[in-house]
């Protein structure tokens, strides 16, 4: 198939649509390295450019196509995000149109083993665009109030005395308090981004792709649960210091580490035989 983009005017459209970008870029780069919501975005990108490079060396005889879109297609997508993200000023929508555009010159100037390498690794960048902060706050407070409910609930019905008072958990001696680097949303921004990068390297299909896209929000609702739970009990029997500090960072990596194992499980175990690597 013959790409129109294979002549110098498509090559200076495409340049002139990243270099209109420039601005969205770095301030996406600002995010990923001064937000703290965000402190995973530098190591995921990272590695799927590497998976990228990877897959770019080895040129597989085979070519993946599971992602394919015509260009017109990553065309139309990157016009309606940039464009919508320009007139309200939104940076998520355009830097989401950013990825699209990434998207549309893989597909105007790449050879097919070079699309099939990246087509996943650009995809993928899209679980890394922080959130429009005013659906990141109202989502925040939701899950604030539902991880205070649901932690109070679990530690009452196993006998650890406590009183909850909105996000206030008061146990004898102690309080604890579900602020909101506690809610949950950390976690579940990590836990998408690690679904998607889990996908590319698994090479599985758009159907599973959803699928652990899907059960990435309730593993990391679930792993920051546990957290609440396992330091409330830690500051039931060992006192406040025991929930606090290097020892409640280590629940949060085990609890996001049981979270990866099953990614990974659920990816790799629906591998086909055919399936690239």
């Amino acid at each position: 198939m013959r790409y129109p983009g294979k002549c110098l005017p498509g090559l200076l459209a495409v340049a002139v649509a990243l270099w209109l970008e420039g601005p969205v870029l770095a301030g996406w780069f600002v995010d990923l390295t001064h937000d703290p919501n965000y402190s995973h975005g530098l190591a995921m990108a990272g590695l799927l450019l590497a998976v990228g490079l990877w897959r770019s060396w080895r040129r597989p005889s085979q070519v993946d196509e599971r992602y394919l879109l015509p260009w017109w297609g990553w065309g139309a997508i990157a016009f309606v995000l940039s464009a919508a993200g320009l007139l309200s000023s939104n940076d998520s929508l355009q830097r989401w149109g950013a990825v699209a555009i990434a998207l549309l010159l893989l597909e105007l100037q790449a050879t097919a083993p070079i699309r099939s390498a990246w087509r996943g690794p650009l995809l993928a960048l899209v679980t890394l665009v922080p959130w429009p902060y005013v659906v990141y706050y109202a989502v925040t407070a939701r899950l604030q109030s539902f991880s205070s409910w649901a932690a109070a609930a679990v530690l009452q019905l196993s006998g650890v005395p406590l009183v909850r008072s909105g996000n206030l958990l008061t146990f004898p001696g102690y309080r604890l308090e579900v602020v909101e680097a506690c809610s949950g949303l950390r976690s579940l921004l990590a836990m998408t981004a690690l679904a998607a990068l889990v996908a590319v390297l698994a090479r599985v299909s758009a159907r599973r792709t959803l699928l652990l896209l899907l059960l990435a929000v309730p593993l990391a609702l679930v792993a920051n649960l546990l957290r609440l739970v396992v330091t409330g009990y830690a500051a039931q029997l060992g006192g406040p210091a025991q929930a606090e500090g290097v020892f409640h960072m280590a629940e949060g990596l085990f609890t996001f580490g049981l979270g990866a194992i099953v990614l990974g499980w659920v990816a790799f175990s629906g591998r086909s035989k055919g399936e690239l690597s």
